[in-house]
């Protein structure tokens, strides 16, 4: 169940974010802590006004003696649930449920830190008789710390209610994944006031990752890299699974090439199956895939993971994804085509192109990277210093696979400049950058143009091709 998060100031807001929610929002708690003051007469008439169940849920806003006497008034309110926090005296509890046995009690533990390892001892010790749902939410100070409190998720749900998640900007993927391993609710904000750090909103839990239909079925894929906040794989993949009606959601984790042991060997037991692989981790991964295909093992980097039977295959759909946006404007074939880096990505294309036909050049800084790739391939390489002496012909394709860099753009289009026309076409693979300094240079010359994301788009539904054969 979605339950909305309330944190308004005003107690006459209250009633207003209620009305005309999603109707897949289910429950809302009610956040008293927030309000400057308690008139329980206010709290009465606007619960009564609401919809749905409310979780009244009081912080230690006040003085602890102070905070259990309004607990015990708030209780007698009947409200659906009230939250109590796990610090509280046992005897406490008791009193709470026998002042009103209708209501259904939430015991909650948070670490705002870290997430400890002894997470089913603790939830153990949490256990009491007169408890209906036991909360227990920790801080991912990794993405890794989500999969250990999946794993417990999954042991623990069948035994007793039970919310689990992560706070934190890396804790984003428990909270999505919560309702295939049993969480009774998923919190998300109802207006931008969330009370939790990186709390999703309950518009984006709904809208893009279809939380409220997310079961024991769904399929999981994840982006793996370094850094992925800016990435928008979540908003295309996500958008894919829901027009094609698949049971599948996509999440992001931000990983450290040291954190992939760890990360592939708590998924073990998870419905993970596929990645989409981005910088710097399309290289490092490799020793963690179980089969290649030639063309992969040629390039020597993956963007894409499909998994079947545990079986880990590795893909790279980055070279055809950028040459399919390319060919939009004519075919490659016998075309001069200027590469502009030699990483994974760079290979990847460099590979793709060659294989449609086109002549490769290779420019890098570093001119052994360079000739590696380009030697591979029958091509030309030149790093910077080098290509001041090149005298070929005009190229028909440039592709530029660095990140942009104001100061890198101004020294690749004085280099290359001379050699472009009204005929070239330019992409830069960068859509962190929708328009770099340098595809301004060459529009500007005449170039024909292609925007970073017509690549990205192409090779995500390949990766979608993939995931679904």
């Amino acid at each position: 169940m979605i339950v909305g998060i309330i944190s308004e100031t005003a107690i006459e807001h209250v009633l207003p974010v209620t009305q005309g929610l999603d109707s897949s929002v289910e429950v809302i708690e009610w956040r008293l802590d927030y309000l400057p003051e308690l008139n329980l007469d206010a709290i009465q008439a606007v619960l009564d006004k609401i919809t749905l169940p409310v979780i009244f849920t009081l912080r230690a806003a006040l003085n602890e003696k102070t905070r259990l006497k309004y607990l015990l008034q708030l209780v007698a309110l009947s409200p659906a649930y009230i939250d109590i926090e796990s610090h509280v005296d046992d005897d406490f509890v008791s009193q709470l449920k026998q002042k009103n046995p209708l209501v259904n009690i939430i015991r909650s533990l948070h670490y705002f830190y870290e997430t400890p390892t002894q997470l089913d001892s603790i939830l153990e010790a949490m256990q009491h008789p007169d408890v209906s749902i036991y909360k227990l939410i920790t801080y991912a100070k990794n993405s890794l710390d989500n999969l250990r409190v999946l794993h417990c998720l999954k042991k623990q749900s069948s035994k007793i209610s039970l919310v689990m998640h992560c706070m934190g900007d890396c804790g984003l993927p428990s909270r999505i994944l919560g309702p295939i391993f049993g969480n009774v609710f998923t919190y998300g904000a109802l207006n931008a006031k969330s009370p939790a750090p990186a709390c999703p909103s309950v518009a984006d839990l709904m809208e893009i990752y279809r939380v409220h239909r997310l079961n024991t079925d769904t399929k999981v894929y994840a982006l793996l890299g370094d850094p992925v906040a800016h990435s928008i794989g979540h908003l295309y993949h996500n958008k894919i699974f829901s027009e094609k009606e698949f049971n599948c959601v996509y999440v992001k984790f931000q990983l450290k090439a040291e954190e992939l042991p760890m990360f592939f060997k708590n998924i073990k037991g998870l419905p993970f199956s596929g990645f989409s692989v981005t910088m710097p981790l399309k290289e490092a991964v490799i020793p963690f895939v179980d089969e290649l295909n030639e063309s992969e093992q040629e390039i020597g980097a993956v963007n894409t993971i499909k998994i079947i039977s545990e079986k880990r295959y590795g893909i790279n759909t980055d070279g055809d994804g950028a040459l399919d946006a390319i060919e939009q404007h004519g075919s490659v074939k016998n075309k001069r085509m200027l590469i502009i880096g030699a990483g994974g990505a760079a290979k990847a294309i460099a590979y793709a192109a060659h294989q449609r036909g086109a002549a490769i050049t290779v420019l890098n800084r570093t001119l052994v990277h360079a000739t590696s790739l380009a030697e591979s391939l029958g091509g030309v390489a030149y790093d910077f210093q080098g290509f001041k002496q090149y005298e070929g012909k005009p190229f028909n394709v440039v592709i530029s696979a660095v990140p942009s860099d104001t100061a890198l753009d101004v020294t690749l289009f004085n280099l290359i400049g001379a050699y472009v026309s009204k005929k070239t076409i330019f992409m830069g693979i960068d859509y962190l950058s929708q328009q770099s300094l340098l595809s301004e240079h060459m529009h500007a010359h005449g170039c024909v143009t292609i925007g970073p994301r017509e690549m990205f788009y192409r090779q995500a539904a390949r990766q979608q091709g993939c995931w679904s054969s």
